[in-house]
C-alpha cells in the first residue's frame, strides 16, 4: 500500500494502464477526477472525495486528476513492472507510446 499526495495544476499528470496489475485506490481526504477507460473506447470521468474507491483491472487506462490537495491510498498486485506510462506531464523516464 502506498500513500500518493496530489495538488490540483495546469497539467493532467500521468495517464497509465497496468498489464497485469489489479489495483484499488481510495480517496482519503480531497477531492480528485478519475478518467478510466479501455483503448477504443471514449473516456469515462468520475469525481471521487472521501471514502470512495474504484477498482483498476489489468487493461484500464487511467489517470487521477487533483481538483484540490488530495491524499490517495493505493494498493495493488506485485506486477508494478507491467505499468506503462503512456504519457507522463512530470517528463519521467518509462514514459512510452503504445
Amino acid at each position: 500500500m502506498r500513500l500518493l499526495r496530489a495538488r490540483p495544476s495546469l497539467v493532467d499528470g500521468v495517464l497509465a494502464v497496468g498489464l497485469g496489475v489489479l489495483a484499488q485506490v481510495m480517496v482519503w481526504s480531497g477531492r480528485m477526477k478519475l478518467e478510466h477507460y479501455v483503448e477504443g473506447q471514449p473516456p469515462q470521468f468520475r469525481e471521487m472525495g472521501p471514502g470512495e474507491a474504484f477498482h483498476v483491472t489489468p487493461g484500464l487506462r487511467h489517470r487521477m486528476v487533483a481538483i484540490e490537495d488530495t491524499d490517495v491510498f493505493e494498493v495493488s498486485t506485485t506486477e508494478l513492472d507491467d505499468v506503462v506510462r503512456l504519457e507522463d506531464a512530470y517528463g519521467r523516464e518509462g514514459t512510452s507510446k503504445a
